[in-house]
Parts: structure tokens; sequence; C-alpha cells
């Protein structure tokens, strides 16, 4: 049955707007050159750019900017400048900084699925990283971007360079489109297409899936098994934050798809260029993993030659998504958990304002995240015991058991896996305990330590009864 996201609306900016992943706003620019003209963004919106001569042809699209603005929304940095905007082809604002890891890695051999309204496929500019995909909603191949979300979604990601036209974080990797919403605006959905989305890029070994969609305590049938289905896949799930403005490690909100205590997925936050977490952005220091920019960011938009433009979380999760494609590259033997461990490590920290709002406590960085990838983590944590009760056990009334073990330790130390019966609970670092209520009859627990790279170690058996 189809069902329809809810979403409280933004203000259309320059066109008709699509909203998805709780918010997000998608417009094509009409008129002007591929950017606007300087200035003529609203304050914080991503309108400096780097354009460094010889590195990028952009041909007939820089053309259309008249010389004085570049034809890409990449940034040679994400700003973290305040109130001032830097100047044009600044070199010194701190962030992303995509260039220096282009040396080394555009991101070559490596499938992002895009799992969402669609691609266009009548984008010239697009058009030498797309692969042939699929429509999961409609049950066809017809992937057609009626809403323009997916389409800015996949050239955030990987539009390719030296055809004149956007030029994507990851510009050699392949594109994927999985149409998973229909609709005449795409809010049209389906918990099933949605999943099959991620099993059909699975089989088509994408290694990383953008799943720029959800909604707020809003669950997606199945949604579990996929993504437990992509982790034994090998893949890279990355979740916009959602739009809300909540806290998602508060228990009253719980934004789907929710990857929290799975080592293959990250969930990111929309950050803005005046240097704050956006004031509607979903944080979480547990269930949010890291932050980016995603006010605003450009890219091709279906019908229209001078591109277009989304805002909000979704746009976050696409850059986040980019700069994993770069690291599946450099390093193919690479598993998912270590890239996802690289993005969040490598995170720039020197942004108090995420401090305590995403796992990171910072924003995204490629080379911080190159850096890290070359030194994985494979030590699990310290072995440990659990206290009690016995791992097999009879409840002989419906009083509640509290389950207990010592700490384990680790630098990297992400949570606890709790297991009563099958169900399983995460459980942040500190905790060394859980009470729940059982039925009477027998059960069975188990408790295991786990990392940001994915390594376990399991309690030891209990030392009393």
């Amino acid at each position: 049955m189809a069902r329809r996201f809810v979403h409280r609306a933004l203000p259309a900016l320059l066109a008709a707007t699509a909203f998805l992943a709780g918010g997000d706003r998608a417009a094509a620019v009409h008129g002007g050159g591929p950017l606007g003209p300087l200035g003529a963004a609203s304050s914080d919106s991503a309108y400096w750019y780097y354009c460094p001569p010889g590195l990028v042809q952009t041909g007939s699209a820089d053309a259309l900017a008249t010389g004085r603005y570049c034809a890409f929304w990449l940034l040679k940095s994400f700003p973290l400048g305040g109130d001032t905007a830097p100047a044009l082809n600044s070199t010194a604002v701190p962030g992303l900084d995509v260039l220096p890891v282009w040396k080394q890695t555009r991101g070559a051999g490596v499938t992002v699925a895009v799992v969402d309204t669609g691609v266009d496929r009548g984008s010239a500019d697009l058009g030498p990283n797309l692969l042939p995909g699929t429509n999961t909603y409609d049950g066809n191949d017809n992937t057609t971007d009626g809403a323009g979300h997916g389409t800015v979604i996949a050239s955030v990601i990987a539009a390719p360079a030296g055809n004149g036209g956007y030029v994507g974080i990851a510009p050699e990797a392949k594109l994927l489109p999985v149409k998973v919403m229909g609709g005449s605006s795409g809010e049209d959905w389906s918990d099933a297409a949605v999943v099959r989305g991620i099993e059909y890029a699975l089989a088509k070994r994408a290694k990383v899936i953008n799943l720029s969609i959800g909604g707020l305590n809003t669950s997606i049938a199945g949604i579990d098994k996929a993504l437990a289905d992509a982790q034994r896949a090998g893949a890279l799930v990355v979740i916009a934050a959602g739009n809300d403005g909540v806290d998602l490690d508060n228990p009253r909100y719980t934004e789907s798809p929710d990857g929290y205590g799975l080592s293959n997925t990250l969930t990111v936050a929309n950050f803005t260029t005046r240097n704050t977490l956006a004031a509607d952005s979903n944080y979480g220091a547990r269930h949010v993993q890291i932050a980016s920019l995603g006010t605003v960011l450009w890219g091709d938009y279906p019908g229209n030659a001078t591109g277009g433009y989304l805002g909000g979380s979704s746009a976050a999760a696409a850059a986040t998504s980019g700069v994993a494609a770069l690291l599946f590259a450099a390093d193919p033997s690479a598993t998912a958990a270590e890239v996802r461990r690289a993005i969040i490590i490598g995170a720039n920290t020197n942004v108090p304002a995420l401090h305590g709002k995403v796992e990171a406590n910072g924003l995204l960085s490629a080379t911080g995240a190159l850096a890290a990838l070359a030194r994985p983590d494979r030590v699990p944590p310290t072995a440990f015991r659990a206290v009690g009760p016995a791992f097999t056990f009879r409840s002989r009334g419906a009083a509640p058991v509290t389950f207990a073990w010592q700490p384990s330790s680790d630098p990297e130390l992400e949570g606890y896996s709790l297991t009563v019966d099958g169900r399983t609970t995460i459980l942040p670092p500190a905790a060394t305990g859980f009470r729940l209520a059982l039925r009477p009859g027998g059960h069975r627990w188990r408790v295991s330590a786990y990392d940001l790279s994915g390594n376990r170690t399991a309690a030891t058996r209990p030392s009393r009864s």
C-alpha cells in the first residue's frame, strides 16, 4: 500500500519544493548562472566555490557563469567562517578539503546506490556515471525523477568531472539509481519498495547505499532485516538524520531508517555555513554519527540546464556518501566498518557547535577520514565477565531481572549489545547492567562489547547465578 511522507514544510526558495527525509527542500534554479549571482543566495547558502584552474575542465557550463562563478557546487572546503563569507575561491577556510584527497582517489571502481525518487536519465552531465537501475515503487525499470531530489543527491555524490557540468565529491564513482518513491512530487512510497530497493542495491554489489529518505516515528516494515543484510554484504548505508530538530537519543523519537548499533551505518546531521548545526536537523551523540554541510548544496536538476539545489540532512548524507566512495576506492579491501570508523575518527572536531551533538563530535573531513583509514583498528575490546544471572536460567515469577557485567575497555568502545531470548538491546559504553521484566520460564542471554570498527568481545560466563 502506498503511503505519503508527512513533513513540516519549508519555504520554497526558487521553485516548487519536494520534501523528503523530514523536510528537505529541492528546487530548480530558473534563470541566471548555474549558481545565481554572487550574494543573491540566502546568507547561509554555500554560494562560494573553489575552481582550481586545470584540475577540472568546466567547459560550456563555466561559460554560463560569465567568468565570475564556478559551474559546480564543490567547495575547496566546507566553510566554518561564521558571519563573514569567505572570498571567492578562498583556500583558507577549514573543512572538507576534497581536492587534496583527489590526488589519491576519486572513487573509481565504487558503486553508490541512490535509493530515492529516481535519477534524471536525460542528464548529459550525470550520464557517464549512471548505471541502469530499477523502480521498486512501480515495479519496472523507469527511474525518471519527477521530484528532483534524487538527481541532486546523485550529482553531489558523483557527478563526473571534465564534461562541463557539476562535479561531485567522488567524480569517478558509478551511480546506481533505485527509485523507491512515486507520485507527482515523489512523496508517495511503500515500505516494501524501500526494502526491495535496498536488496536490489545489494544484489548489484553497491558498496555505498545512500538513504536520504525517512520519517520521524514512522517505522518501515522490514527495514531492520534490510540493514542487517547490508551488513552481511559489506555495504555501508548512509542515512539522513531527518529535519525535525529533535534529539534522537531521546527515547520519544525514532527516525526510520535507524542503524543504531550496526557497524555498517552512518547517520548524518545537517551543518550550515554559519558554523552551526541546522536548527531543524535531528541530532544525538549515540544515534547520529557525524555532521556535514547540507545548507545548501547544488547539482544537476531534471529539465533545468543550470541545475538546482538541495537543503537538509539529505544533502549532508549525500556529501558523506561521496567521501565513503572515495575511501572504498582508496582501499578496496576496507570493510564497511573500517570506512565508517575512518569517517568518525577523521572528523574535524574543531567545531564546538557539534560537541555532544553527534558521535564524532565534529564535521565531515575527507582528508581526516583518508588518514584514519590508513590506520585501521583491529584490536577488539578487552575481555570482561558477566556478573549475573547465569547465561541460561529460569524465572519463577514476573519480577524484573537485572543483567549485569563488569566493564570492558577500549579507546573506541561504542557500546554493548545485550541479547535476551533473541531480542537485542543496544546500550551506551558506560552501561554495566540493564533491568528487564521477563515472563516466567526459561531464558537465555548474552552480552558483547563492540567498538567503532565492529570488533566485538563476548562476556565470559557469570561468576555467580
